[in-house]
């Protein structure tokens, strides 16, 4: 997957996650479930962070660069045993 899109998917869920934060917060939730949402929050903080800091490794090409809506595994089995 492209760095951008990894970056955009994190946001995403950060902002959901935020959300979820300011509804339990407003309508008085669990603290329990909170505090859940917030060490979920913490990891994917941590994620960007770790993302955004790495340097690209080499140019390989992404899923998207690629233009595959679907790949299929065909994993039926030709009779013989895998060792032979």
């Amino acid at each position: 997957m492209s760095r951008e899109r990894q970056e955009r998917l994190l946001n995403e869920q950060l902002r959901e996650i935020e959300e979820g934060i300011r509804e339990l917060k407003a309508s008085n939730g669990e603290l329990f479930t909170i505090k859940q949402l917030e060490k979920t929050k913490r990891g994917l903080e941590n994620r960007l962070a770790k993302l955004l800091d790495s340097k690209k490794r080499d140019d390989v090409v992404t899923y998207e660069q690629l233009c595959v809506d679907r790949l299929y595994v065909d994993e039926a089995r030709s009779g013989r045993h895998p060792d032979h």
